[in-house]
């Protein structure tokens, strides 16, 4: 009988013993889901629309940037996004918008396209506010999700060249030394990303910032205002090692 309530009671103990292991092996850090963002590098193409640029109101354009992308997570949702790249700017402007600052009384009244080259850098804290859900659902590859952000750019335009017929520059002159532009802006954004693989992924994003510019004409340095514009931004990422 003694027996019998021994092996009864080793046999409890063994299965009490075994729940408890199982348990402390559930709730180990080890097997707790990272519910945080992932750390990513990789290439990034952009595109923005519309896109202001100087020379007066009448100018706009359509800028292409190609970028190196640093995304440093700061928070288990949270990471700041570091850029750093090259620009190339097609657009047009009407020539009155750069003749009537550097000579009033000339008016042409045509447009004149060009393309400007230059590098751009961003600075860009973003959070994630949906990552948590949609990492428990296995859904949150590459930090794929909605976003909210603040970003800082800036753009510094050193090559202009003039495709087409002006009054000011020189007929025969196609690329402008003495131009000079730094195109800034600050604003804040929404916008989701979407994975299309373990390496590409898909972003778009509206944004509402204030930018502006300082461009230099020979030996004039001018100034617009601030403005406060709408934006839509696409872009396009490759990611290393992943």
């Amino acid at each position: 009988m003694f027996k019998r309530k021994l092996s009864i009671a080793l046999c409890l103990l063994g299965f009490i013993s075994l729940q408890i292991i199982a348990q402390n092996k559930e709730s180990s850090p080890d097997s707790i889901v990272e519910l945080k963002v992932n750390q990513l590098q990789g290439i990034q193409f952009k595109i923005e629309v519309p896109y202001f640029v100087g020379f007066g109101p009448q100018a706009t354009g359509t800028p292409l940037f190609f970028n190196y992308l640093n995304e440093i997570r700061i928070a288990p949702t949270s990471t700041i996004l570091l850029k750093a790249g090259l620009s190339v700017t097609p657009g047009v402007f009407y020539e009155d918008s750069i003749s009537y600052i550097i000579s009033p009384n000339e008016k042409t009244g045509h447009k004149v396209p060009y393309c400007s080259f230059g590098y751009n850098f961003g600075v860009e804290p973003r959070w994630y506010w949906n990552y948590q859900k949609r990492a428990l659902s296995g859904k949150a590859k590459l930090n794929s999700g909605w976003f909210l952000s603040l970003p800082l750019e800036l753009s510094l335009l050193q090559a202009f060249m003039i495709c087409g017929p002006t009054t000011y520059y020189n007929k025969n002159s196609k690329w402008i030394s003495e131009h000079f532009s730094l195109l800034y802006s600050l604003g804040i954004s929404t916008g989701y990303r979407h994975a299309l693989s373990n390496h590409w992924f898909l972003e778009g994003s509206m944004e509402l910032q204030a930018s502006g510019d300082w461009n230099k004409y020979g030996q004039n340095i001018y100034k617009s205002p601030t403005g406060i514009n709408p934006q839509l931004e696409m872009r396009a990422s490759y990611i290393f090692g992943k």
